[in-house]
């Protein structure tokens, strides 16, 4: 992703669109495909960056997957970039596993979550 005047422009997030220009007041983007449209729609509040995206069947304005919704907040901290992503309805179920200190992680994550601290990203955003 990148920034622009009035804008932040998403490169391969939500179903692989590319270049997509999210104005950060709040106004809908539509990404228009043969057979499903998907609106963004974001903002910057205190800080962070977040937006979400729907996805809709064309022909009746339905949801036309079992994911009907991605939000996504990016906030810069001291100690690197925080990324929450919420899903709706909630698909994904994590395998929990035991890491250092007993605690347990997603294990998506490989046991790089540690509590209290936040991984840093090379680059920043």
């Amino acid at each position: 992703m990148h920034v622009e005047e009035g804008a932040v422009v998403l490169n391969g997030h939500g179903c692989g669109h590319r270049d997509v220009r999210i104005a950060l007041d709040g106004s809908t983007t539509e990404v228009k495909e043969p057979t499903s449209i998907s609106r963004y729609r974001g903002a910057w509040k205190d800080g962070t960056f977040e937006y979400q995206v729907e996805f809709v069947r064309a022909s009746d304005n339905t949801t036309d997957r079992s994911i009907r919704m991605i939000r996504r907040s990016f906030r810069k901290t001291a100690d690197g970039l925080l990324v929450s992503v919420v899903v709706d309805p909630p698909v994904v179920k994590f395998k929990q596993k035991k890491h250092e200190g007993g605690r347990e992680s997603p294990s998506c994550c490989g046991g790089n979550i540690r509590s209290g601290s936040f991984r840093k990203f090379p680059g920043g955003i």
